[in-house]
């Protein structure tokens, strides 16, 4: 006869304890809350023996899903995930570095035409990398600090060292500078001045107008197709600072061209009025005006033409 089962157990199916207790191993089918809060089988009594059925679905589950490895170099083998990822790492943390030397690096574009950004705000101490995207460019400052390119073509890059104050440099190939040394074409500053003026000021040319024949006064003899005829180009610019000077840049029938600074009623002043005395032989002509300020920047108006008899 079977001694009297403790409370909340099971007889039946009970196992025998070293502690003379009877427990009865049950399926985790069974293990339900309610049962557990019983005292029925609590973790510390469960069978776990090699053979009982709960070692063996926890060895079965095991075996299906292996442990995942530490990401630690020491349990890392060479060709697996991990691997892949700490030489990933290494490389970025090689490329993003700061240079031994401390020095800043700041880059420009060069393209066709243009430099990207054209004015660039940096700190002194920065190297400046020049970067071909496409053409053939020659960059050369011959300023403050005087340094030249030479001739290059795309792929090719060009590196300089920025000082201190304001550097205007451009593309001798697609640019050219006016009778006052301004820029005209591809240009670019290099600055540590935030508040530079980077503003263009504007230019409009009043007189003669857009296809205006101008005639000699009663004077001259029209009769004489050699004989120059005194021609008056008159216009107005603005600057949110002053304007520096206005050029004005004549192209006669067979396309030569000369260029003549304009007197300034009132230069360095927000608004200005100018004014170009020339004297022209008999043709057609077609004209454009510069203004540029004391920084430097510049604005070219819209060309037009007008005839002289």
């Amino acid at each position: 006869m079977d001694p009297p089962r403790p409370p909340g157990r099971i007889a039946t199916g009970n196992r025998p304890q070293p502690d003379g207790s009877i427990v009865r191993h049950l399926p985790p089918l069974f293990l339900s809350p309610a049962f557990a809060r019983s005292g029925g089988l609590t973790p510390e009594r469960e069978d776990v023996s090699p053979r009982s059925g709960i070692e063996r679905k926890r060895r079965k589950r095991a075996a299906k899903v292996p442990p995942r490895a530490p990401p630690n170099r020491a349990h890392v083998k060479r060709g697996s995930r991990w691997h892949a990822v700490l030489v990933v790492g290494a490389l970025c943390s090689l490329v993003l570095a700061p240079s031994s030397s401390g020095a800043d690096l700041a880059s420009v574009a060069v393209g066709n035409g243009y430099f990207s950004p054209k004015v660039l705000l940096v700190d002194p101490g920065t190297t400046v990398e020049f970067g071909w995207l496409e053409g053939r460019h020659r960059i050369a400052a011959s300023q403050t600090a005087f340094w030249d390119s030479g001739e290059r073509a795309t792929p090719a890059t060009y590196r300089v060292g920025f000082a201190e104050g304001t550097v205007r440099y451009r593309c001798t190939l697609h640019s050219t500078l006016d009778a006052s040394q301004h820029c005209n074409g591809m240009c670019g500053i290099l600055t540590d001045d935030p508040h530079l003026d980077t503003r263009q000021p504007t230019a409009l040319i009043l007189r003669p107008r857009r296809g205006e024949v101008v005639a000699p006064v009663p004077d001259v003899d029209a009769e004489r197709s050699n004989i120059r005829i005194p021609v008056v180009i008159e216009g107005s610019a603005w600057d949110d600072v002053g304007v520096a000077a206005v050029a004005v840049r004549f192209w006669d029938n067979a396309g030569r061209s000369f260029e003549r600074l304009a007197d300034c009623a009132a230069c360095a002043a927000p608004s200005v009025g100018w004014r170009v005395d020339v004297s022209l032989l008999p043709g057609s002509y077609l004209i454009e005006a510069a203004a540029a300020d004391a920084a430097g920047n510049r604005y070219l108006t819209a060309r037009q033409t007008f005839i002289v008899v």
